[in-house]
């Protein structure tokens, strides 16, 4: 419990209500969760309200022809062992993200790049030609202790295994569905507010909500339809977080029905986002008709052309018609979609069948079937490809840059591009308008390049949320942030303090 206003000086303790499972703790070889956020560092990390800013690198420079980046590893971090942070650490962990075979089992990954040198207290990247995006990717990248292990343990998961980070938390006590963190003391970031933080892992959103109301757990996120029930606990403030994630309907695209891109079009102009907003965020959020958050300056200051015309239109275009009863059929069959939805999370349960009734209204029938966390985390991977199902409601992170969110899904060789999607315009569109420093022309590209995306809607932006997260009265120091995912607020949490703490 945090400490009372008898007990001040007593160590500060919060209670945090998990929303992923904490048997990886991985962010290498595994993937960035609310735990590894807090135990690991990067080179560079995105700050709590979208800029890029050092990490364990101190300093960078470019050089004129975007190939060369001299990166300054700072001189005042440690490893959680007391060992010091050295250019070791860095240079082993590019090296990693730029070798090809290890791109299947660690993430991110940089392309072309020629060499990783250290030079003094710099580590050198040389790339083979201009990278576009090179420091959101490196923000994603775990740094690995090069004198702890091999590039090889590494990808085999030797991070989960050894939970030796430079992060504001240390591992002292784990788990399969909790584990104990208590500060470090020898952060290069700063002595966090909280001396030990306590994780439970709740799944299920309703669990967590209740976690709360019981005295449980002090801070979780939580969601819109337990928003009643949380009200009902004096001690208990719900705080909405402004967030760059959106969340889009995803199409399957070797699925027969929905590989035509008329089709998906189609059944994207009728799709009504305010209903979706209403119905599955309950108000707490906005529409998001483009593949970049609204808050994004990129973000074009018109809509998409949408309705029962456009979609009907697309669709008799694919080869679709209605029937007598006012169904589309393809190929004389009515038409019936399978959607999948993660069966723990309330947003993806409400969007998912708010669209299911959409479509049903317009004349298309939608099953809906629940998925485990494991088989969407396999998403990860496989994208669902291969599978029964023709789409499924996901959430990605906007991201500090518009290249970083866009490149990485419609991009050829974008990382979350897994059904082959290509369109040579965009990805010349997308490098051009990164490359650029006069905003008003990067902005006039990527909304060519957003409309592209538009037509070929491999996934259909539907809304920004506004992430809600509650806390027990008297927890402060996260209320302004604006997040790029839930799962990254805990990268934070050393700014976290309860302010009757000493």
């Amino acid at each position: 419990m945090p400490p009372s206003a008898s007990d001040a000086r007593a160590p500060s303790v919060l209670r945090y209500g998990s929303t992923l499972p904490i048997e990886r703790i991985d962010a290498l070889a595994g993937s960035w969760n609310e735990i590894s956020s807090m135990i690991y560092s990067r080179p560079v990390v995105v700050d709590p309200f979208g800029e890029i800013r050092p990490d364990l690198v101190s300093s960078w420079t470019v050089s004129d022809d975007g190939t060369i980046y001299r990166l300054t590893v700072r001189d005042d971090a440690a490893w959680h062992d007391g060992t010091p942070v050295s250019p070791a650490d860095v240079a082993l962990t590019l090296r990693m993200v730029a070798d090809p075979t290890y791109a299947d089992r660690i993430k991110p990954a940089l392309p072309d790049v020629e060499s990783v040198e250290i030079d003094g207290t710099d580590v050198v990247l040389t790339f083979g030609r201009r990278v576009a995006g090179v420091l959101p990717l490196l923000a994603r990248a775990c740094v690995v202790p090069a004198h702890l292990v091999t590039a090889d343990e590494a990808a085999d998961g030797a991070l989960d295994r050894l939970t030796v980070g430079t992060g504001p938390y240390r591992l002292v006590e784990r788990g399969a569905a909790s584990c104990v963190l208590e500060a470090h003391g020898a952060y290069h970031g700063g002595t966090p507010g909280i001396d030990r933080v306590e994780i439970e892992l709740y799944a299920h959103d309703t669990a967590r909500a209740e976690a709360l109301v019981a005295g449980a757990i002090d801070f979780a996120q939580v969601k819109p339809q337990d928003i009643a029930l949380l009200r009902s606990a004096d001690d208990v403030v719900v705080h909405q977080i402004a967030t760059r994630v959106w969340r889009a309907l995803s199409f399957i695209l070797d699925r027969p029905l929905v590989s035509d891109a008329d089709v998906r079009r189609g059944l994207a102009a009728v799709i009504d986002r305010a209903a979706v907003v209403d119905a599955a965020l309950g108000g707490f959020g906005q529409p998001q008709p483009w593949a970049v958050p609204p808050s994004s300056w990129a973000a074009p200051d018109r809509e998409p052309p949408s309705g029962v015309a456009v979609a009907t239109e697309h669709l008799e275009r694919a080869g679709w018609r209605r029937d007598g009863a006012g169904r589309w059929c393809s190929n004389g069959v009515p038409v019936e979609l399978r959607f999948c939805y993660l069966e723990t999370e309330a947003f993806r349960i409400a969007a998912s069948r708010e669209l299911a009734r959409q479509f049903e209204a317009f004349g298309v029938s939608v099953v809906l079937e629940p998925i485990t966390w494991q088989q969407y985390h396999e998403m990860d991977r496989t994208g669902l490809a291969g599978g029964p199902f023709d789409g499924i409601v996901v959430g990605w992170s906007g991201g500090p840059e518009p290249f970083d969110n866009l490149h990485s899904r419609y991009g050829t060789t974008g990382a979350y591009n897994r059904y082959g999607y290509s369109d040579a315009t965009l990805d010349e569109l997308l490098e051009r308008a990164e490359a650029t420093a006069d905003r008003s022309v990067a902005a006039a590209l990527y909304a060519n390049a957003l409309e592209i995306a538009d037509r070929a809607a491999i996934m259909v932006p539907l809304v920004n949320p506004t992430y809600l997260f509650a806390a027990r009265r008297g927890l402060t120091g996260f209320e302004q942030f604006e997040l790029d995912s839930f799962y990254e607020l805990t990268q934070y949490l050393h700014h976290f303090t309860w302010n009757n703490a000493d």
